[in-house]
């Protein structure tokens, strides 16, 4: 497919593809790492757009791997060529700024491997300290019910608290260290390690909250729950 953008054969998936079914004017920025599954993918974003009344036919999400040419991130890097950390920092604040909402998908819940790339970490602080954007932490449906299967039969809240004093963005990495560098520069220069962990803490506890406490009343009601009241 020759690319609409500069003319030359290879072309983003993005624009390989037509119709008001399949492209348009996004509303959302997906934030995740490229280790996530498709499937998982796919789910979570079923999922939110569920939770939210949404058409999934006319919810256009911007993500990385389908909006950018891969085929000539490939050829620049064949050429031993790198871009710029500055172009993608001032690329990434412009369409944050411009959605205005970033969906973060992390994943496991208590262990999320989001937190442990240095460049999902970059995005985050873009979004909540540099961009003010509204962030929505998501999450496949599987982990929902595993948090809630460890909520009721499990570890209980200790799992949960665990997970949450646990985040440590000084920690992740990154492919190339001189991002990673930078990247944590940046955040402790700016807002510092421990406030920016402190927010992720907070919308990753206001997810927890929303996909457990219908469970939780359900499990106390049973009687499932009797040890938490000990």
């Amino acid at each position: 497919v020759r690319c609409p953008r500069d003319h030359r054969m290879g072309a983003a998936y993005v624009d390989s593809v037509f119709g008001a079914d399949n492209a348009g004017p996004g509303s959302y920025m997906l934030s995740y790492t490229w280790g996530y599954a498709v499937g998982d993918i796919v789910d979570t974003l079923m999922a939110f757009c569920s939770s939210r009344c949404l058409d999934p036919k006319r919810t256009y999400v911007w993500m990385c791997c389908l909006c950018i040419n891969q085929h000539r991130v490939k050829e620049a890097q064949a050429n031993g060529k790198s871009i710029p950390f500055e172009e993608f920092e001032a690329a990434f604040g412009q369409r944050v700024t411009g959605l205005g909402h970033v969906i973060a998908m992390m994943s496991p819940w208590n262990d999320p491997a989001y937190i442990t790339r240095v460049w999902c970490c970059f995005e985050m602080f873009t979004a909540v300290e540099v961009e003010k954007a509204t962030v929505s932490i998501v999450m496949p449906p599987r982990d929902a019910e595993n948090l809630r299967a460890t909520l009721l039969h499990g570890a209980g809240l200790d799992a949960v608290w665990q997970v949450l004093s646990g985040l440590d963005v000084a920690q992740a990495q990154a492919s190339v260290q001189q991002d990673r560098e930078v990247i944590l520069k940046m955040i402790k220069d700016g807002p510092g390690f421990h406030p920016l962990n402190m927010q992720i803490a907070e919308h990753l506890q206001a997810w927890i909250l929303d996909n457990s406490e219908g469970h939780v009343l359900q499990g106390l009601q049973n009687g499932e729950l009797t040890g938490w009241m000990a």
